[in-house]
């Protein structure tokens, strides 16, 4: 939880994922680390699994994908 809070991840341009089972808390802390992160200014993306598991498909059906990756490296944090 201190490197969620720390946000140097983000320098290094690493990702955060949080695991674990269904209504034990995951979302609540990236919340709050990405709000942190708004009020440096920096740009965030938060996705549930599913959501983004969606998106992933829908972009592969159709032929998106480097599209979608490149919007996404588009992004400076």
């Amino acid at each position: 939880m201190l490197e969620l809070v720390k946000g140097e991840y983000l320098d290094r341009r690493e990702n955060i994922l949080l695991v674990g089972p269904s209504g034990t808390g995951k979302s609540q802390p990236g919340h709050r680390a990405g709000h942190g992160r708004l009020r440096q200014g920096r740009k965030v993306r938060f996705f549930r699994v599913t959501e983004l598991i969606t998106l992933l498909l829908e972009a592969k059906e159709e032929r998106q994908l480097l599209r979608l990756r490149q919007h996404w490296a588009s992004w400076t944090c």
